[in-house]
């Protein structure tokens, strides 16, 4: 599609934002989201201090492995 207009068209998954086009040359950087803090997902357990303390740091892990794997 890109090639065809040279334009992306932006999607939130938050319903008050309406879709919209952007110019590919506009564009610097492109993200994905791929992880939400909301406390109705999760069991009381994994709300603890400790249980997110883990995952953090386990999400640092994660990001020095992907940097290493981008070098």
């Amino acid at each position: 599609k890109i090639e065809e207009n040279n334009m992306l068209l932006l999607v939130s998954d938050n319903k008050k934002y309406d879709p919209y086009y952007v110019p590919v040359n506009e564009i610097l950087e492109l993200w994905e989201f791929t992880c939400s803090i909301n406390t109705q997902e999760y069991e009381e357990h994994e709300l603890k201090i400790s249980s997110i303390a883990a995952m953090l740091n386990q999400l640092g892990i994660e990001l020095k492995a992907l940097e290493k794997s981008i070098k």
